[in-house]
């Protein structure tokens, strides 16, 4: 087991969020509704699409675009401990990461 591997192991729960920038948000909104089973949520960004699975505002988010990639993740953890662990093992391995602005933090109703 690697000493990346032991990060998800032991201090991140889940994931969070998904937010893609899309170049067809039709075939997005129909693969989330039709084949993922999400239902369609309501977000901050204009002319996103914020797709719902369980109680969370949105589990992914998809934003229009250019460019058909990913834009950033987000991981759940137990707790604030935590997430000082996370973050300390992702310095120590050099995997570069970077916590969100306030204004991201709100528009992806983060809790700290």
């Amino acid at each position: 087991m690697t000493a990346t591997h032991k990060i998800t192991e032991k201090r991140i729960r889940s994931l969070g969020y998904l937010r893609i920038e899309a170049t067809d948000m039709a075939a997005w909104r129909e693969y989330g509704l039709k084949v993922l089973g999400m239902v369609e949520g309501a977000g901050p960004a204009a002319g996103a699409l914020y797709l719902r699975m369980d109680d969370f505002p949105a589990r992914l988010v998809i934003i229009p675009g250019e460019t058909d990639r990913l834009l950033s993740c987000g991981w759940e953890t137990a707790n604030a401990e935590a997430l000082r662990d996370v973050r300390s093992r992702l310095d120590f391995e050099g995997i570069p990461y970077r916590k969100g602005t306030a204004a991201e933090l709100t528009d992806r109703r983060v809790r700290l």
